[in-house]
């Protein structure tokens, strides 16, 4: 006789979780302080990060900027000579 076993995946409450769908994350983790660490986590559908990726690139185009963007780094104003990387977030 042979015994056929179902596998199942188990979250962290132990719960039963069948997932046919798959993400990709993207992650970023910032030390604004000594005592913080911050870290976040966009999960994008497989199915869609090729539209993300292109409205990226849209917002990067119209702002003209390329460059890293880093919260912090962030002015308070949207005009003058920062203004695309602050616009660029703000998009």
């Amino acid at each position: 006789m042979v015994q056929r076993f179902k596998t199942e995946q188990l979250d962290l409450w132990d719960s039963s979780s069948v997932s046919r769908e798959k993400y990709f994350v993207f992650h970023d983790e910032s030390i604004p302080n000594k005592r913080w660490l911050l870290i976040g986590l966009v999960f994008v559908n497989a199915s869609n990060v090729q539209e993300v990726r292109n409205i990226l690139r849209q917002c990067r185009a119209k702002e003209n900027y390329y460059g890293e963007v880093h919260f912090s780094d962030l002015p308070r104003m949207f005009g003058g000579k920062f203004g695309a990387k602050a616009n660029l977030a703000r998009e």
